[in-house]
């Protein structure tokens, strides 16, 4: 069991804004998650819940509508997802105020709240500054390829 930070790379890709193939993607981890034990870190007042919400309020397709409801009722209301409060989260280090931007800050300090987390970023930026401080991340290209690999190979 393995624990996740997604960034609003998901929710762009969950709403078919970066094209079908990674909306494909997306729906195809959601379902994972879903029938998995990963667990998702979901911070609260954050810009990746903004993007949900966004999402959610949408509603331009069935698929959309999907992606909502089987992520509210199967995974952000369940045991598998650790729910934080953008507010209540610890400081970022001081070494990585001037490397992190704003608004991927909330990022790493959700890292620090859940030590075992692992970043799944396509910030490049972001991900350079992460990996350099010794905090795990993946981008999420490699992550989704790593993960659905070895998904493969646990059904063999």
């Amino acid at each position: 069991m393995a624990t996740f930070l997604l960034n609003e790379w998901f929710w762009a890709d969950c709403s078919g804004e970066r094209g079908e193939g990674p909306q494909r993607e997306a729906v195809r981890l959601l379902i994972a998650f879903v029938e998995g034990a990963d667990r998702i870190v979901f911070v609260r007042g954050c810009p990746a819940e903004r993007k949900f919400w966004a999402l959610c309020r949408n509603d331009r397709s069935k698929i959309e509508r999907e992606i909502c409801r089987a992520f509210k009722l199967n995974i952000l209301y369940s045991t598998n997802c650790i729910v934080l409060d953008a507010d209540q989260l610890p400081p970022l280090p001081p070494e990585l105020e001037a490397e992190v931007k704003a608004d991927d800050r909330y990022l790493v300090q959700a890292q620090i709240a859940v030590t075992d987390c692992i970043v799944i970023t396509s910030d490049g930026p972001l991900l350079a500054t992460l990996q350099a401080n010794g905090r795990p991340a993946k981008h999420r290209d490699d992550f989704l390829l790593e993960y659905f690999s070895n998904k493969a190979g646990q059904s063999e």
